[in-house]
């Protein structure tokens, strides 16, 4: 009898922290319905990445559909800052001054700079949730993109509101690009054609 005293409150602390698990994964799926509900969102993206002993530092204003469409304006560096891009079906051509070229890739086309953004609205919208709870102040989920070796996680840290204020992309347990994200809000009309886009992006 005091054995059976003795386990019961352990049973009780399991359920409550099963209890308390489940709580915060409704967190990164109730932000995740309203995002699709929405049909997109905009934010400006600063980030930091490193491929290839390469290191990138940019910034940009982004305006993403839930369709994987992105509508996008270079905010920093401030020798190509003011150009845009536009992406559709996962492909991206560069606008500069009328002139249109195809942007260049990284070996994984998810981490180019200009993908980036779009990545990130990918996750959140289709990616499975493989965690969540809280870091902080701060919730902390971590979603996912493929399988095995290929599969990308994308770490994103949810601020006052529920909205993202940080996020990192990590593939093969490496992690390979830092982003603050400011400015979000939930909206459509990014990405669809190149008036709408342009319009939003001002």
């Amino acid at each position: 009898m005091r054995r059976m005293l003795a386990v019961l409150p352990m049973l009780l602390c399991l359920l409550c922290a099963c209890g308390g698990k489940e709580n915060t994964v409704q967190a990164p799926m109730d932000f995740r319905a309203d995002l699709l509900a929405a049909g997109g969102c905009s934010f400006h993206l600063a980030a930091v990445e490193d491929l290839d002993e390469l290191v990138w530092e940019f910034a940009l204003d982004c305006g993403c559909g839930t369709d994987g469409t992105a509508a996008l304006t270079v905010a920093a560096p401030e020798s190509v800052a003011g150009i845009t891009a536009r992406m559709e079906g996962g492909t991206g051509k560069l606008v500069f001054d009328g002139t249109v070229a195809v942007f260049g890739l990284a070996e994984d086309a998810r981490l180019a700079p200009l993908a980036v953004p779009a990545t990130l609205v990918q996750a959140w919208t289709e990616g499975y949730i493989a965690s969540s709870g809280t870091d902080g102040a701060e919730m902390l989920a971590v979603f996912e993109l493929g399988w095995g070796e290929d599969c990308m996680k994308v770490y994103t840290w949810f601020g006052p509101g529920g909205v993202p204020t940080r996020a990192e992309l990590s593939l093969g347990g490496e992690v390979l690009c830092k982003t603050e994200i400011t400015g979000f809000r939930m909206e459509a009309g990014y990405g669809g054609s190149n008036e709408t886009a342009e319009e939003n992006l001002g």
